[in-house]
């Protein structure tokens, strides 16, 4: 139980620091993730597609 057992009052400050950068890299990766999504949705709907023979940009 004392071995997985964790003081975190000792370096209360450290745990804080370890928290908020976690929070704002996972923040930094949703928003990345959202935007090359959206880039990736425009192009695909953006390129003229062939429909019997015809090019139908969406």
């Amino acid at each position: 139980m004392e071995k997985n057992y964790i003081n975190w009052d000792i370096s209360p400050s450290l745990y804080q620091l370890l928290n908020q950068k976690t929070q704002k890299n996972s923040y930094i990766s949703q928003i990345l993730v959202k935007i090359s999504l959206n880039i990736a949705v425009f192009s695909y709907f953006s390129i003229p597609k062939k429909k019997n023979g015809i090019n139908i940009a969406y």
